[in-house]
């Protein structure tokens, strides 16, 4: 699991926004991306999470790592250094 400071959580966020949103979180899941968020875990830093529409009764929530990775997009890792 990745952890980031406040700001990056926010940069990705801002990020993936544009790229995410309404696309299905995971593969062959009518489900799709409809928010992020953030939870803090030790030490001022933070998971950030891609949220999925209601699919049944479970509302799916995934590392944005993972999502991004099923998109071919860059890693949160690339899109901290080029903002840099």
């Amino acid at each position: 699991m990745d952890l980031y400071t406040l700001e990056e959580a926010k940069e990705l966020i801002k990020y993936y926004s544009e790229k995410l949103i309404g696309k299905p979180i995971v593969p062959d899941m009518q489900s799709n991306v409809i928010r992020f968020d953030f939870v803090e875990y030790e030490n001022g830093k933070f998971r950030v999470n891609c949220v999925g529409s209601d699919y049944g009764i479970i509302r799916p929530i995934h590392e944005i790592s993972s999502v991004a990775k099923y998109y071919n997009l860059p890693t949160p890792k690339e899109i901290l250094e080029n903002a840099k």
